[in-house]
């Protein structure tokens, strides 16, 4: 099972590799107030990737924090308890569910204009602005790696989603083998949620970490393009 998302780490290559060509920008833009505005559209969409993604692990985060605090309510409780326990556990994480979480969350729709800022430049994201956004475009086309991270933003169950979906599968599929535990073995059990508990905190642990990660990839990017 994946220890990492792999469309985070597209986007902390992807802004690792804007830094890199930061100064490439002068020789994309010559003049001095479009250099100015391609400079600022730059940043704030590297922000605003950056906020939506974080959202997106704090939504999740939330979500394993509280089963976290659920299963310390039953715990000790019967084992028609327990099983529901898990029965939920198992749902919070599938995809249908995370897709939902994220659509109601504003994750996808925030991410999903970002992308279209870049492919549709006379769509309500972009109509007043075109040519200040066709010089953005412009300089993240000269990265490959931001090409690869802003195009993984359109259909998103086939990329971010599909990947924070891979990331969580060894919750659901521990919470469901617990189900396929026999009747009237409350200990065992009882011990397959603790083991539980202990992967959701390592699962909510590694992606606060990576999330992190790429806010400070994110920010060492700004600070070269200023």
């Amino acid at each position: 099972m994946p220890d990492k998302m792999n469309y985070l780490n597209t986007t902390m290559d992807a802004f690792a590799d804007v830094a890199n060509k930061s100064s490439e920008i002068a020789n994309i833009i010559k003049k001095g107030d479009e250099q100015a505005d391609t400079r600022r559209g730059a940043i704030q969409t590297i922000n605003e990737m950056c906020d939506a993604l974080q959202l997106a692990c704090d939504l999740i985060s939330r979500e394993l924090s509280s089963s976290i605090i659920e299963f310390s309510q039953v715990r000790n409780g019967t084992e028609v308890d327990l099983r529901g326990f898990f029965e939920r556990a198992a749902i919070k994480v599938s995809q249908s569910s995370l897709r939902v979480l994220l659509h109601d969350g504003k994750v996808c729709g925030e991410l999903h204009a970002l992308y279209d800022r870049f492919t549709q430049p006379f769509s309500n994201v972009t109509t007043g602005g075109v040519p200040f956004w066709e010089n953005v475009k412009t300089f993240f086309a000269r990265s490959n790696a931001m090409s690869m991270a802003l195009s993984g933003l359109h259909a998103g169950e086939m990329t971010y989603l599909q990947d924070f979906g891979s990331f969580l599968n060894e919750i659901r599929d521990s919470a469901e083998k617990a189900l396929l535990i026999p009747w009237e073995n409350i200990s065992e059990v009882q011990q397959a949620g603790e083991q539980l508990i202990i992967l959701m905190r390592q699962k909510r642990q590694d992606m606060q970490d990576q999330v992190l990660a790429m806010r400070n990839n994110a920010n060492a990017c700004i600070k070269k393009l200023h």
